[in-house]
């Protein structure tokens, strides 16, 4: 089965007003590959006319730093924030005590299907 994101963002300012409009949905860590230091958090909205297929994926790679206390929370408020490192620069995404991931590289994905991270996007 290939995947194919309808929207996708990349970097921290792309990201970053993805999240902004994004905020108050439920959000879910999905998926979590500790050898290859993936991370992917889920995003939907409890409406009837949400497509439960539908989904709003952040793509965490090169993770250096992967806590998150709850299965999935409404109400999300999931922020990004940078900082220089040595390697470039390090992104945290975080909300609250509910998650916290440090990683290198961040992108976030609409899809039309399931999205996992054992098949890559064409």
């Amino acid at each position: 089965m290939r995947m194919h994101a309808r929207t996708s963002f990349q970097g921290y300012d792309e990201v970053s007003e993805f999240l902004t409009r994004w905020r108050g949905a439920r959000a879910e860590p999905w998926e979590y590959l500790c050898s290859h230091g993936q991370f992917l958090l889920r995003f939907s909205k409890r409406e009837p006319d949400w497509n439960p297929a539908r989904g709003i994926y952040v793509h965490c790679k090169d993770c250096v730093t992967v806590s998150f206390d709850s299965y999935a929370w409404d109400d999300s408020d999931v922020q990004l924030a940078r900082a220089p490192d040595p390697l470039g620069e390090l992104l945290t995404l975080s909300d609250g005590a509910r998650l916290r991931i440090t990683c290198h590289y961040i992108f976030a994905y609409e899809m039309d299907t399931p999205f996992t991270l054992f098949e890559p996007l064409p």
